[in-house]
């Protein structure tokens, strides 16, 4: 194609042509910048669209890591009802102490439900995205504040955990259902009443139960509050983001 160009310029100048000349290479330097143009936009053309499927793709595992927090939120409130329902029949049973001739089913009861179960969410797309400074390449203003809302819920309930944390750590819960003697009971299979040492602790043992059920209550708030957030965040994606 050059060869084929420089033949016509030599040809005109050749035959005296000036003004031809003139015309032509004035012709040849718009067709250079038209390509050039052209180039440049399928350069910008190609780059929009590595960005666009990066985008997709962020978006997609953000929405995959969704799914997985769904199923681990809705665990664990369900384990956190469960949690509940056994420390208020440990509340009620405690209103009638006096009848109770064997205290090893109210400790394993006790035992077997104090405490709760952590939230881990799945967080590796938003770190990567928010240490690689990418976090912009998601286009939606509305999206991204969603998943910034969501994973700031997030961070209240990682809070939260570590308050309920360091109150079953704090408590000397041993002491509340004569812990040793109900082990050795169940270690021997013998009866271990529900004595005055158990009597004197009571006022303790409702302390801690009433404000326990009241943490895994709001517990139980925050997470039917995230959960709320991860179905509108999906949604939000599914109909921003449709599968093709």
């Amino acid at each position: 194609m050059i060869k084929f160009f420089r033949h016509i310029r030599q040809n005109l100048i050749m035959e005296n042509k000036t003004g031809k000349y003139f015309k032509y290479a004035i012709g040849e330097i718009i067709l250079v910048v038209i390509g050039i143009l052209i180039a440049l936009q399928i350069n910008n053309w190609n780059e929009q669209r590595k960005t666009r499927n990066a985008e997709i793709s962020y978006v997609n595992s953000i929405k995959n890591d969704l799914d997985g927090d769904r199923e681990t939120i809705n665990y664990i409130i369900n384990n956190t009802l469960d949690r509940i329902k056994a420390h208020e029949m440990i509340v009620d049973q405690l209103k009638s102490f006096d009848t109770i001739s064997d205290s090893r089913p109210l400790f394993k009861l006790m035992r077997n439900n104090v405490g709760f179960t952590d939230l881990k969410v799945q967080d590796y797309t938003i770190e990567t995205l928010k240490n690689s400074g990418n976090i912009e390449i998601i286009r939606s203003e509305l999206i991204r504040a969603a998943i910034q809302n969501y994973y700031d819920t997030v961070e209240i309930i990682y809070v939260q955990q570590n308050v309920m944390n360091n109150y079953v750590t704090n408590n000397d819960l041993e002491k509340l259902f004569n812990y040793l003697d109900n082990q050795k009971g169940i270690e021997n299979n013998t009866k271990v009443p529900f004595d005055n040492r158990s009597r004197k602790n009571l006022p303790n043992a409702y302390a801690f139960l009433s404000h326990w059920v009241s943490n895994l209550k709001g517990y139980v708030n925050l997470l039917n509050n995230l959960d709320r957030k991860n179905t509108a965040l999906i949604d939000l994606i599914n109909t921003n983001y449709p599968k093709k």
